[in-house]
C-alpha cells in the first residue's frame, strides 16, 4: 500500500520505489500510481525529492502546464539546478499524467513519451524555451 504524504517529508509513494532505478517524481500522488519507481511530491516543487536520491537519479515530471507561469519559473529552477526534466509535446492529451489516462493513453505510451522528452542541461534549456508559451 502507497505511503500518505506526511507533514514533514510531503512524498507519496517512498516505500515503492527502488533507489537503484532511475526516479520518476511528479506533482500528484494519483499520478505517481500510473508510473513505474515513482513519486509524488503533492506540490510542484519537485526538487525536495533530492533528499531522498541524488539529483542524477531523478527525473522531475512537472505538469505540462507552458502557460502557467508558476510552473514555468519551477521549470526553470529545475533546470539551473542541474536535473533532467520531462516537457511533454504539445500533443498530450492533458496537464498531468492522471488526464492523459483518463484520456485513454496507456502507461506503455506514457512511458514512451517520458522517454522522448526528458532533457537535462543545454538540450533542457533549448526545449523548455520551446515548450513555454508564456
Amino acid at each position: 500500500m502507497p505511503t500518505i504524504p506526511n507533514e514533514k517529508t510531503k512524498i507519496f509513494g517512498l516505500n515503492r520505489i527502488d533507489k537503484k532505478q532511475k526516479i520518476l517524481v511528479v506533482e500528484g500522488p494519483i499520478d505517481s500510481l500510473f508510473l513505474k519507481n515513482a513519486i509524488a511530491t503533492a506540490d510542484s516543487n519537485l526538487m525536495v525529492a533530492e533528499e531522498f536520491s541524488d539529483k542524477n537519479n531523478l527525473i522531475l515530471i512537472p505538469d505540462n502546464e507552458p502557460r502557467n507561469n508558476s510552473i514555468v519559473n519551477q521549470i526553470k529552477k529545475f533546470i539551473n539546478s542541474g536535473f533532467s526534466v520531462c516537457l511533454f509535446p504539445e500533443n498530450f492529451p492533458g496537464k498531468d499524467i492522471n488526464e492523459a489516462v483518463i484520456r485513454g493513453m496507456t502507461k506503455p505510451e506514457i512511458m514512451r513519451i517520458i522517454d522522448q522528452n526528458t532533457f537535462s542541461g543545454l538540450r533542457a534549456e533549448i526545449e523548455f524555451n520551446r515548450w513555454k508559451k508564456v
